[in-house]
């Protein structure tokens, strides 16, 4: 009798078990669900579980490399997009995206293999053109990334990208005539694109001419508002030409379109430049609120409160920072300023290590550290 129980008991147990694993479909179908409502983070973990599954599910590769994307994590999905075009040799689009990616990670010769790959299925594919003559061209053959252009327009006469790729070719070919003349072509094939006008206006301005790149500039924002390069070339050609209080309308713009919170404290800093010291610390405590930005807005705050004379505090803010994490680069190296102005060198120097050993890549911090042995 205690034998059948027992038996029962298990086959039970086993049962709930199968009912419970999922199958990588079924994880797939669940990362599908979570795409479509937007929720990126939680796609992320079904299609990683069906990847687990079958490791050779090329899609769900595809897909969670997508999702990466719109999670906010690019760098992660290098890798599936790769996998992806592996286990999808036939997928043109799956070859593409690998060798895209790729190209943005400095991989210029498998991003070459990528479109090679993906012309082979489609011969007559304008992105796949385009993207062979992008790494064509970052692997300095530039010869042969002109060819690869020519015949993107060759595919499509049309295409105001393939001549803004034949302007920028040009130009470092030192031909700033041929150069011109294509950017000028890429912007009357597409004038609502705000891409020409900002290839236009930067080869512009590099040749000296700054009335005719302000113009490019100011087109490529008011044919697109809410493009973001736009508002940030149009603001950095007005401060590089001493003419900072035209760059605010654009600042202000990036600050409130951008989910960016460096845009908000890039308005900061302004107002701090432009001596408007009320406007950027009533927006450095409204930024301090989002947690993404709490440390560097605090550290701008007490670099205000220093410079006002107000040590005490500057040094109170501070410390609250590395009260919470006392491996802070950033709050050390502002420690660490603060102290060599108040001629307190050993103590600014064991603060500047201190950050230099958090982030040896900060610069700030390495130039610091330099300066401190030096004195």
């Amino acid at each position: 009798m205690f034998h059948r129980r027992f038996a029962l008991i298990v086959l039970v147990i086993a049962a709930a078990l199968a009912g419970c694993a999922k199958s990588a479909q079924q994880y797939y179908d669940s990362g599908n669900r979570y795409f479509t409502q937007g929720k990126f983070k939680e796609a992320v973990i079904e299609y990683k579980n069906a990847t687990q599954k079958n490791p050779r599910f090329g899609e769900a590769h595809l897909k969670l490399a997508e999702s990466y994307v719109r999670a906010g994590t690019p760098g992660n999905a290098v890798r599936e997009y790769v996998n992806a075009a592996d286990l999808l040799p036939q997928n043109k689009d799956a070859q593409l995206k690998a060798g895209t990616f790729l190209l943005l990670a400095r991989r210029y010769d498998d991003a070459k293999v990528r479109a090679e790959k993906a012309l082979k299925l489609d011969p007559k594919n304008l992105e796949a053109q385009l993207l062979l003559s992008n790494a064509t061209f970052a692997l300095k053959d530039l010869d042969g990334a002109l060819q690869q252009v020519e015949e993107a327009i060759r595919l499509d006469p049309k295409s105001a990208r393939s001549y803004t790729m034949l302007g920028s070719m040009e130009n470092v070919k030192g031909d700033k005539v041929a150069a011109e003349q294509a950017f000028r072509q890429a912007v009357e094939l597409d004038s609502k694109s705000a891409q020409g006008y900002l290839a236009l206006g930067q080869f512009l301005a590099g040749q000296r001419r700054p009335a005719e790149a302000e113009a490019a500039f100011k087109q490529a924002y008011a044919v697109d508002p809410k493009n973001e390069m736009a508002a940030r070339m149009v603001a950095a050609f007005y401060l590089s030409s001493n003419r900072a209080a035209e760059a605010e309308p654009y600042l202000r713009a990036l600050s409130e379109n951008s989910k960016d919170p460096a845009q908000v404290l890039a308005l900061a800093d302004y107002y701090v430049a432009m001596r408007r010291i009320d406007e950027a610390v009533a927006l450095l405590n409204k930024t301090a609120a989002n947690k993404d930005a709490y440390v560097e807005a605090t550290i701008r705050l007490a670099a205000i409160e220093y410079s006002q004379g107000k040590t005490a505090q500057a040094y109170k803010r501070v410390d609250g920072l590395l009260a919470r994490n006392a491996k802070n680069p950033r709050a050390l190296l502002a420690k660490a300023n603060f102290l060599v102005y108040d001629k307190k060198i050993d103590e600014a120097l064991a603060n500047a290590k201190a950050a230099v050993a958090a982030d040896p890549r900060s610069v700030p911090g390495q130039y610091l550290l330099g300066t401190l042995y030096a004195a």
